[in-house]
This record gives C-alpha cells, structure tokens and sequence, in this order.
C-alpha cells in the first residue's frame, strides 16, 4: 500500500487491516495454545471440523469433497490415530491417505502426505544410506506430482486449472521482478492491471483463451500467499511471510531430526503450510492456518531446547 503507487484510500485501509487481522488472530490463537500440544492439536481439529461442517451445510467448492471438504479432517485423523505406533504404521498409514487423495483428484493434499511420509521415515535412515534415502525420496515426491498434475488432472478435464494456477504465478512474480524492494501497492490485485497481465499470460499458456468475464475477473484471486505480498508490498511488505516460511523450513529441518510429539501428524501439518504460504490464496480461513502453524512451528523449538514434557511417543 506504498503510497507512490497510487494506492486508493480503501485500497490501503484493506491492506494494513489484513496485516492487522493477522497479528490479532496470531496473538489470540497462540494464547489459547499456551505452549501446549494438546490445546495445538484441539485447536487445529476445531478448524476442520469447523470447514467439514460449513461444507456440509453450503456445499464444498466446486463439488470436491475431499479436497474442499472432507479430507484435511479424515487426514488429520488418521495421522493423530496412528501417532505414538510403530514407524512402519505411521509412514504406510501416510501413504495410503496420499494415494486416495491422488486418487481422489486433490493433488496438493496427496503431495503433502506423501513428503511427510517420507520425511518421516528419514529419521530412521542411517549412515550412508539417509542422503540416499533422502534423495530417492524428494525424487519420488516430484515424480509422482507431476505424474498426478498430467495424468490425473487432465483425464478429469482440469487442464485449465493448472494453467490458470500457472498464469497467476507468473504475473505476481513479474510484478515483483519490476519493483522488489516496495511493491506494487495492494491496487495491484484489486485492479485491472493485475487481471491484464493474467490475462497475457494465460493466452499465452492457453491459445484458445480469450479474457475473463467481468463476473469471473471480481473473483479472481492469485493462489499464492508469498508471491501476493511480494507483489504488492515487495520485500519490506511481504517480511512477514518471508519469516514465516523460513520458520516452516526450519521446523521442517528439525522434525527429521527430531522427536515432538505425534511427529507425523505436524509433519503433515507444517508440509502444509508451506504448500498453502507457496500455492494458495490469503483469506480469513488461512490467517487462522497460518497462526496455527506458527504456532505449531515455535512448540517443535520448544520441545527441542527441552522446555516441554519429554514424556510422550511419537
């Protein structure tokens, strides 16, 4: 919201509120949290039940009920279910919910499974054999991803979606390139300059693409949380997000190393914040993700400088 980007009023009162949500929501959450896994993991089940419910009533978005419905939940519970088992039941328990969701059309949640089976599994890898293991993992994730995006994806005629997907992209991260430091002000996804450009860059992607209605085009919204705020805020308005997700990195580093409690399950939980701060839009729902796994983030510090309960299986 720079103000020599010629940022509206209402444009720069939408953006400083969202920053201002997100620091409300963030305080509260973590002080109902209280450094405590249990209240974590009551918190993040309330949260999709909460969704599970809402789709029930009103309908899941665009008719996918297990990746706009259902599935996070089912996931989630399975992961919690099989916590403080034997390894094997864990990582297999893991990848059978990945293979439903590829399965099932919802490619994110698959790939989100199965990297935290992976990682999971790494820990008890040893000497020579965890770079390999690790390699021949990361190797596998990527093979299967773009396996679900071409093949599974397109036999359901959802070919335009990942375009699109790739179109918005490629627009947030020209907008960046031009001005990295400030931004483009919040007028950037709110005007038709952003819309233009998606529309460019689809048409090249897409030959058969033309525009967006008006309808369509009030609706459209970059999925990707980190490449919105470089692109409207550059550096200094998205240091947030870039903290936050070397935050999920870090944590990430630490559970393959590391015990915390139900170790797959906030495996699972951080792999998706980082796929959410990478692949899908800010809203009121993912600022309360977003705390959550910040939260969830600052408990694995915390059980690894030994100032929680060591008493626990993973």
């Amino acid at each position: 919201s720079f103000p020599t980007r010629r940022s509206s009023d209402l444009n720069m009162a939408r953006g400083w509120a969202r920053v201002g949500f997100l620091a409300i929501d963030l305080v509260a959450i973590a002080y109902l949290i209280d450094g405590s896994w249990g209240r974590l993991q009551l918190t993040i089940f309330a949260l999709y039940i909460g969704g599970s419910v809402n789709a029930v009533l009103t309908g899941p978005l665009f008719e996918r009920w297990w990746e706009f419905g259902v599935g996070y939940l089912i996931t989630a519970i399975v992961l919690f279910i099989c916590a403080g088992r034997s390894a094997p039941i864990q990582i297999v328990a893991a990848m059978v919910m990945a293979a439903a969701s590829f399965v099932l059309g919802a490619r994110s949640l698959g790939g989100i499974c199965l990297l935290a089976a992976a990682l999971f599994g790494m820990r008890y890898a040893r000497g020579i054999v965890r770079p390999f293991a690790l390699i021949t993992a990361l190797g596998a994730v990527v093979t299967l991803l773009f396996a679900a995006n071409t093949i599974i994806l397109q036999n359901l005629g959802k070919k335009g979606s990942s375009i699109e997907r790739q179109s918005m992209i490629e627009s947030a991260g020209e907008a960046f390139v031009s001005s990295p430091f400030i931004g483009q002000g919040s007028w950037f996804t709110s005007s038709g300059k952003m819309l233009a450009q998606l529309e460019e860059n689809r048409r090249r992607l897409e030959p058969g693409f033309h525009h967006y209605s008006e309808d369509a085009g009030r609706h459209i919204a970059i999925h990707s949380q980190i490449l919105v705020a470089l692109a409207e805020g550059g550096i200094l308005g998205g240091a947030f997000f870039i903290f936050y997700g070397m935050l999920l990195l870090k944590s990430l580093s630490t559970l393959t190393r590391h015990s915390v409690p139900h170790r797959a399950f906030v495996l699972y939980l951080v792999i998706a914040g980082i796929w959410n701060l990478c692949m899908s839009p800010f809203s009121g729902v993912a600022r309360t993700e977003i705390c959550i796994a910040v939260c969830a983030c600052l408990l694995v510090i915390l059980q690894r400088q030994g100032e929680l309960s060591e008493n626990y299986r993973e």
